[in-house]
């Protein structure tokens, strides 16, 4: 049995099509040429892949099934050419990004998408972490970029530069307070607080402390949650609560009327590397992302 990636693509172009003229248009080939490669494979394998007639062609069972097999064939053979592109144009072949886990978000989802559209033979792998992960990613050589919440303590084994901006809302559980959008620094201070573990490891906790008792976590969706449930109140991104299917059940609020708080994200890679292609289209992509305020 001898059969020809042309052929496949052929046949796959005739049935998704309908008909030969259909997959000659598709594939830039003449419809006698697609019917010939057709033809030829149904010979080759023994089967026929189409029931003639005068009002056109119709699948048959078994070309059905083996449609459903050739598809895959097809997608593997235009990936392992778009590899050999990429080692012969020395595109970089590999990519692995560290995002923390509060800046998950279709818009950075894109972001790495395009990469993917770029260099279509690459190997991408993305990891979540907080902050302290992403860190370590990075110095192990594990990540090649990572995105972080605003860096409050820069490092010199790393270059940073700006991101998104994004908004910060104090959250509590309605169950716990539901008196209005400000809450008195005295009755804040009485509600336990869920406090980011980066605050902590930064050294930050007393600038960001506000409440007698603290709860930690390392996750910002684990905070809503943790204060959706009524354990206290937490400071996160806006969007996260947001687009929380439970947001209804918590309150946003302002201590004494204070301004609403501001962060961004900042993108980082090991100071001492030269980013490559993939690493310079994610960042420069990230920082396109309009802010979230």
């Amino acid at each position: 049995m001898a059969y020809t990636l042309d052929q496949l693509r052929a046949f796959v172009a005739t049935v998704e099509g309908g008909s030969f003229r259909a997959a000659g248009l598709t594939i830039g080939k003449h419809s006698s040429t697609v019917s010939e490669q057709v033809a030829n494979l149904e010979i080759d394998l023994g089967v026929d892949l189409f029931e003639r007639s005068g009002r056109g062609i119709q699948l048959t069972e078994e070309g059905q099934d083996l449609y459903e097999h050739a598809k895959p064939v097809l997608r593997e053979s235009d990936f392992f050419q778009a590899k050999a592109d990429s080692l012969h144009q020395d595109h970089p072949t590999k990519f692995t990004l560290a995002i923390e886990t509060c800046l998950r978000c279709p818009e950075v989802v894109a972001c790495y998408q395009a990469v993917l559209e770029e260099f279509p033979g690459i190997t991408l792998t993305v990891l979540n972490g907080d902050v302290d992960q992403v860190y370590a990613w990075l110095r192990s050589g594990k990540a090649d970029v990572g995105l972080i919440p605003t860096n409050f303590q820069g490092n010199n084994e790393f270059a940073y530069s700006r991101g998104f901006s994004f908004a910060i809302s104090n959250v509590v559980s309605r169950e716990v307070f539901d008196e209005g959008a400000s809450m008195s620094a005295m009755t804040l201070r009485s509600i336990p607080q869920i406090l980011h573990s980066f605050m902590l490891n930064a050294g930050l906790e007393e600038v960001h402390r506000e409440s007698h008792r603290v709860l930690v976590s390392n996750n910002a969706n684990e905070m809503i949650e943790m204060s959706i449930a009524g354990l206290g109140w937490a400071r996160v991104p806006t969007f996260l609560v947001e687009r929380h299917s439970q947001y209804h059940k918590l309150r946003s609020f302002e201590v004494d009327d204070a301004r609403q708080e501001q962060w961004w994200s900042e993108l980082l890679h090991n100071s001492g590397r030269r980013p490559d292609r993939a690493m310079r289209l994610f960042m420069e992509k990230v920082k396109q992302i309009p802010n979230k305020l």
